[in-house]
């Protein structure tokens, strides 16, 4: 992973699986890349239930240039 965005949420989904009594969540999320474009994608995360993203919290991530769906939250 070599490129820090940031990304916008778009959207949270429950898995309906639990890790520890924590959601496990599909958050779609608008990354903002270095280049000026913008490209859609999901990352699968477990969060405890008081830290539940929404949509439109701004978050830094870091994507593969080279495969996009690569992304780690910061």
């Amino acid at each position: 992973m070599d490129n820090v965005a940031k990304a916008i949420v778009l959207g949270v989904k429950e898995t309906g699986r639990h890790l520890n009594y924590n959601p496990v969540l599909i958050v779609e999320l608008l990354v903002y890349a270095e280049d000026a474009s913008a490209f859609k994608t999901s990352v699968e995360l477990t969060v405890p239930r008081v830290s539940i993203p929404k949509m439109g919290d701004k978050w830094l991530v870091k994507y593969n240039s080279t495969k996009k769906d690569e992304i780690e939250i910061l």
